[in-house]
Parts: structure tokens; sequence; C-alpha cells
């Protein structure tokens, strides 16, 4: 497999990203338009993992978007889904990091997500990142009759976490490189 890169989502991902969305949501996937508006979204910022080589078509393995309007003092993840195929190599972690950096840099303190109430996998990993239950949403996913739990994090606690996360797992050279970033 070509190297997994995360990049700002473009327009032409697309297809890409509603082939991802579609697979991973089949009973309640987002529209076309409502992933191009936060492509396009100032108040968005969405990030893509991309295969692909060089002038090539993409060839995304996920991607994540956060909300975070400039000044509110809260951040809402819109989405996140990252392939099967790369799962449980961190790359959740990574997009979350980045993502809660830039929406601290807009002054967020807090935030926010929902997540499917059987979703054990992901609930271990947002609990692992610091973010605890606030509260339920009966049958928010309506097409698969399942509730969301509601979850918080302080902004800064999840960077810390998830650096703390990329760091445990890396190898050596790449471990001592963040480390001498982070000095």
């Amino acid at each position: 497999m070509p190297a997994l890169v995360i990049r700002e989502a473009r327009q032409d991902d697309l297809a890409e990203l509603m082939r991802l969305e579609r697979e991973s949501f089949p009973l309640d996937a987002w529209s076309d338009t409502t992933m191009r508006r936060t492509i396009a979204s100032p108040h968005s910022r969405m990030l893509v993992i991309d295969t692909s080589e060089p002038g090539t078509e993409p060839a995304l393995r996920g991607y994540a978007s956060v909300l975070a309007a400039q000044g509110s003092g809260e951040a809402d993840v819109e989405t996140i889904n990252i392939d099967p195929v790369v799962r449980r190599g961190g790359w959740a972690t990574r997009l979350l990091a980045e993502l809660s950096t830039w929406a601290a840099e807009r002054g967020a303190k807090q935030l926010f997500l929902e997540v499917r109430a059987n979703g054990d996998a992901a609930i271990r990993l947002y609990e692992s990142l610091t973010f605890e239950e606030i509260g339920r949403r009966a049958n928010y996913y309506r097409a698969e009759g399942q509730d969301a739990i509601v979850m918080r994090a302080s902004i800064q606690d999840v960077i810390a976490r998830a650096e703390q996360r990329l760091i445990a797992r890396a190898t050596e050279p790449e471990r001592e490189a963040m480390e001498d970033m982070q000095s």
C-alpha cells in the first residue's frame, strides 16, 4: 500500500468521500450536499487520509471534520470515518489531534461529539482521549434505531492525550522526532 498522508479535503474528493461514507453508514450516510458544504465551510475543517500517488485520482482511507466557529469557545466533531483496512493504526487519533489543535486556535475550549450507543470501539477511543459522557439522545440514529451518547472533553486534554498515545505507539525514530518537536 502506498504511504498514507493526512491532508485537507477538497471538492474533488467528493466521490471517494461518499464511497467511504456509504460503505460505513449505509442506513444514514451524509448526502453529497452535506459533504460538499462541510468541505467548503469556513467554520469546519475536514481532513482526509490519502493513499494516492501524485497526479492520480484520490484514494482515501478515512476522513474527519470538526465544526469550530471562530471565538465560540466550543467545537463539535461532525464526522469521523476510518476505512477498516487501516483501522487500529492510530489514524483516528491523528485526525482528532490535528483537528483539535485547529479548533483550539479558533478559540475552542471544549470539544463535543455524538457516538452510537453500540459503537463500543469508538466509545473506548473517545474515552481514552478524555471524553466523558454528558448525556444521551434517544433514537438519534433513526435508521438504525440507535441512541447517541453525547460526549465532551477539554480541547487541551484531547490534544495532550492524543500526543501521548501517538508517541507511545510510534517507532523509536518516530518517537524521537515527535519528542524533539515538542521541546
